[in-house]
């Protein structure tokens, strides 16, 4: 994996840029998701750029496999401040399991094609450019993610503890990998069991929930 970090660092809970962290050694801390989640969305009549989009799921996992019909995809559009611009749910169109994980602190790893969705941001922003498919797994709990936990919301009383990391490729020809947030099953989430150790993950639902965010690029693949 090559060790760099994003392009643009801030503060957690500033203003800026809202950034997953690439890679897991390296890892600059970007805005956290909590600093603008909350209302479910900015008045459009500002119009408000798209600069970020954030990624949670929940997936029902069975003998390793994601199940298609009964995993979703929860799509949130960040202005360039980290105010929650719009949400939707999107389901999974295809999905696969990765035999090779490319890192070996992961668990587990599919691929995700993105299928439709509510259409609640495409139908006020420009979100073309998002990506078409996405790579997912769970793997170990990231240092930084540790280390970011206190500003976090909604976890368990034990913390990170029972939790693992999500990370995600955006561009499967790439060396990228991204730390992106928090990752267990029920009991995990619940505090009462976790986190994953070994592969295959247990049957049943696992909820990947975003604290970092990927940058929406424009039509020349330039970031805003």
């Amino acid at each position: 994996m090559r060790l760099t970090p994003f392009f643009c660092a801030v503060a957690l809970l500033g203003t800026g840029c809202s950034a997953a962290g690439k890679d897991m050694a390296f890892l600059d801390s970007g805005m956290e998701a909590d600093a603008g989640s909350s209302g479910g969305g900015q008045d459009t009549e500002e119009y408000a750029e798209p600069t970020w989009w954030r990624l949670d799921s929940e997936l029902l996992v069975s003998a390793g496999q994601l199940s298609r019909t009964e995993s979703q995809l929860i799509v949130s559009v960040l202005d360039f401040e980290g105010l929650v611009l719009c949400t939707e749910e999107v389901r999974v169109a295809e999905t696969d399991t990765i035999p090779v994980r490319p890192e070996s602190e992961l668990l587990t790893w599919w691929s995700i094609t993105l299928g439709d969705g509510t259409r609640t941001c495409a139908g006020i922003f420009d979100v073309a450019t998002l990506p078409d498919s996405i790579e997912v797994g769970v793997g170990q709990m990231h240092p930084e993610l540790k280390a970011v936990s206190s500003l976090v919301s909604d976890l368990p009383d034990t913390g990170v503890d029972t939790l693992n990391g999500a990370y995600a490729r955006l561009d499967s020809d790439a060396d990228d990998i991204w730390v992106y947030g928090y990752a267990g099953d029920a009991a995990a989430w619940l505090g009462t069991a976790g986190p994953a150790t070994v592969a295959p993950l247990a049957d049943g639902r696992w909820t990947l929930r975003g604290v970092y965010s990927f940058p929406i690029a424009d039509e020349a693949g330039a970031v805003r």
